[in-house]
């Protein structure tokens, strides 16, 4: 099953609920003009590697890290122990999914 939305569907629906003038519907459109399409959905990836010292993990035991910055927007992500990058950029949605991922 798709998550994937028409923008005109949306437009259509706010169209029947709109009860003259609304100034929440008139939020809604305007909203729903800036929604990004599938298409427009940004490639990045993780850049400037920098390995850090002291971190500390979430129970407080010293520890190294990674850190790494979006091609995007520069939001900066660090890693404890170089484990788990996001496969998206939580600050701008950018895919960063490389292609030796295979997704």
């Amino acid at each position: 099953m798709s998550d994937l939305v028409e923008r005109e569907a949306v437009f259509d629906m706010l169209q029947n609920a709109y009860m003259g003038g609304n100034e929440f519907y008139d939020d809604l459109f305007e909203l729903t003009e800036k929604l990004p399409t599938v298409e427009e959905r940004k490639k990045g990836k993780w850049e400037d590697e920098k390995y850090r010292e002291p971190l500390f993990d979430i129970s407080g035991v010293k520890t190294w890290g990674v850190e790494f910055r979006c091609s995007e927007c520069g939001f900066v992500h660090t890693v404890i122990e170089a484990n788990g990058r996001y496969k998206f950029c939580p600050n701008c949605g950018a895919d960063m999914r490389g292609e030796e991922d295979g997704e």
